[in-house]
């Protein structure tokens, strides 16, 4: 299992910071940020909130030090999911739109978040909201670098992500129809992710049973 070589791994950057300084502190600090994020994940997949939200605090403290944007952004946006996942969609709502509105970010973490928000307003029935969000979580993606030039955690956002981003804002507003066609043009773009094409597969078969 990962967790203790993660964890062992975080404990060994955490013990370099206090001696390192300047960029080379900031380098320490967002991997730290990201490692406390991977275990705070894990320990939400198993169901473990209490230290979810812990891990994910300490993540989001590094990634305010080290002044780096897109990571404080990233977070909070995995804290709103984390609320809209306990059936919080108001807080969530407010979470997600303040991890957008943070100064400097990168159109990718505008997107991502800018979606994550989509959801949440879905989810408290504000649609004409969530379908104004889910567009604009569009067009930062389309202004999102290679690969090669993401984050690390954003390296995912493909056009064909973005597009399935808003085919799930559709889904979640009800529109089965603008849903089933955003997820089937969608489908192909995934292929080499066997869970993501499995879950998104499911919702395109429910989409096109509840539009016909």
């Amino acid at each position: 299992m990962l967790w203790p070589v993660v964890r062992s791994q975080l404990d060994v950057v955490t013990r370099l910071i206090p001696s390192a300084s300047g960029q080379t502190a900031d380098e320490l600090m967002l991997l730290a940020a990201e490692h406390a994020h991977w275990l705070s994940w894990v320990a939400a997949q198993n169901q473990q909130t209490g230290p979810a939200l812990a891990w994910l605090d300490g993540a989001h403290g590094w990634a305010i030090d080290a002044s780096h944007a897109d990571m404080a952004s990233w977070l909070q946006r995995v804290r709103a999911y984390y609320c809209r996942q306990h059936s919080d969609p108001i807080r969530a709502l407010r979470v997600a739109d303040g991890a957008r509105q943070l100064a400097g970010l990168s159109p990718g973490a505008t997107s991502v978040a800018a979606h994550e928000a989509s959801l949440a307003a879905a989810a408290v029935g504000e649609r004409d909201r969530a379908l104004r969000l889910a567009d604009d979580a569009v067009v930062e993606a389309s202004r999102v670098p290679d690969e090669p030039d993401r984050p690390a955690w954003l390296y995912w956002l493909t056009p064909s992500r973005a597009r399935l981003h808003r085919a799930d804002t559709a889904y979640a507003c009800h529109r089965w129809q603008e849903a089933a066609t955003g997820f089937e043009e969608s489908l192909p773009g995934l292929a080499g992710f066997p869970r993501d094409q499995a879950h998104y597969q499911g919702l395109l078969t429910d989409a096109q049973r509840r539009a016909a």
